[in-house]
């Protein structure tokens, strides 16, 4: 890129003939401001864009069509959605800002046939520069299919010489999540429910849960299981439904299931450590978010779940 000078003319060039007539151009700052704020949501992008266009400061603005087209322009390989990336970015947005004249008179044969507001804003050189790189990504350096015909930088442009533009910009590559699958048995005897907090496990921490275990990835699993666990045959237990919870890479799909239970297996839960509680305690003891997915979505009142779920058993034990 010999001669960055002659880019920045070509694009202002192709600017002039293609902009298109939106509310921030016609030079009002607090719409510029508006304007960037609802599209960027970022602070750095609309600051930059708002110095540059509305009071035509050498302040550069990276949105995602600046992203592209300057990572399309240098063939960037960082990842734009890395720290490294965007450095880079923003160092290259910088570069190219200080290149900008000030003041940039329109190149048509007749400027003053042009509207009065596309004469204001060309003459805000810099302003102009980083409106012409958004317009740019917006209508001809598009992600999936870059129009290269109507790009006035191609010849300038190195991923276009390698062949591959619609390649970059690079994004990082996301760890797979990983999932597990549990099951948490909602064991209920006269009113009162069978939990108790751990420090190991699913659900770990010294939060309250349900008893649980992991399971193959199979509903039939989850039947076994809770025999294995609690002593009560398959056929006792119903599905309740999934309660799922993610924690960055780690996803975890929690099959809950609902039976009731008879008197001899008070001696057994007594031994584990595990306790009986009223419904209404459950609603006052911090549990793990997928225990207390369970807890709100089907052990709630009935009125206030809309007649899904449990209803509340004949006998209501105290806490």
């Amino acid at each position: 890129m010999d001669d960055r000078a002659e880019v920045v003319r070509q694009l202002l060039r192709w600017f002039e003939r293609r902009a298109r007539d939106l509310p921030w151009r016609r030079g009002d700052p607090h719409a510029v401001w508006a304007a960037e704020t609802m599209l960027q949501q970022t602070q750095a992008a609309t600051a930059g864009a708002a110095a540059s266009i509305a009071f035509n400061e050498p302040a550069p603005a990276v949105d995602g069509n600046v992203s592209r087209v300057l990572a399309r322009l240098h063939a960037v390989s960082e990842p734009a959605d890395s720290a490294a990336g965007r450095r880079r970015l923003w160092e290259l947005a910088a570069e190219w800002i200080r290149l900008v004249p000030a003041s940039h008179e329109p190149q048509a044969e007749d400027p003053e046939a042009l509207p009065a507001w596309k004469r204001r804003m060309l003459r805000r050189g810099r302003g102009a520069w980083n409106q012409a790189l958004m317009e740019l990504g917006a209508l001809a350096c598009q992600p999936a299919a870059p129009a290269c015909a109507e790009y006035p930088l191609a010849p300038a442009c190195l991923a276009r010489t390698q062949g591959a533009p619609e390649k970059l910009p690079a994004r990082s590559r996301r760890a797979k999540t990983a999932a597990r699958q549990a099951a948490a048995f909602v064991l209920e005897r006269r009113g009162r429910f069978l939990v108790r907090t751990r420090s190991e496990g699913f659900g770990a921490g010294t939060l309250w849960e349900f008893p649980n275990c992991e399971i193959e990835q199979t509903t039939e699993a989850a039947f076994a299981a809770a025999a294995r666990v609690l002593g009560l045959p398959p056929a006792a237990w119903r599905k309740l439904g999934l309660a799922s919870h993610s924690v960055t890479v780690r996803r975890a799909a929690l099959h809950a299931l609902h039976a009731r239970a008879a008197e001899p297996i008070r001696r057994r839960v007594r031994r584990d450590g595990f306790r009986w509680l009223a419904r209404r305690r459950l609603a006052e003891l911090a549990f793990s978010a997928p225990h207390r997915r369970i807890i709100d979505t089907w052990l709630m009142p009935v009125q206030e779940r809309a007649g899904f779920g449990i209803p509340p058993s004949p006998k209501q034990g105290n806490a």
